[in-house]
């Protein structure tokens, strides 16, 4: 995968708009990895074949974390077509342990508890 800065491009146009129109609130979905926290040798080759993307990720995120925004990054692993669980783990720094897949529905109610943490889904 050849480099880019799409992603770092793109958040700094909604992070631009949203200091323009006073919005305070942002949830982005990058990549476990960013943080080059990915464990054990599978780890190693995952963060090697997506060093382009992972690093322009977290680009991304060190745009959101500079502009004093209220955000929730989520960063899942391996992503499934498995069934909606409502079952996962979240941690502020690391990837929890045996985290290593998660379906693509938990990422969704996981995004949208963040962005609507009083309903109920």
């Amino acid at each position: 995968m050849k480099k880019s800065t799409e992603l770092e491009e793109m958040t700094k146009n909604i992070v631009d708009g949203m200091q323009a129109h006073h919005v305070k609130r942002i949830v982005y979905t990058a990549s476990a990895g960013i943080n080059k926290e990915i464990p054990g040798i599978s780890g190693k080759i995952v963060m090697k074949l997506l060093k382009n993307a992972l690093t322009d990720h977290r680009h991304a995120v060190d745009y959101i974390e500079a502009h004093g925004l209220n955000f929730t990054i989520a960063r899942p692993m391996s992503l499934t077509n498995d069934i909606f669980t409502g079952t996962y783990r979240e941690s502020k720094a690391f990837v929890p342990e045996k985290a290593s897949r998660i379906s693509r529905a938990d990422v969704a109610h996981f995004i949208l508890s963040k962005i609507y943490p009083h309903s109920i889904f």
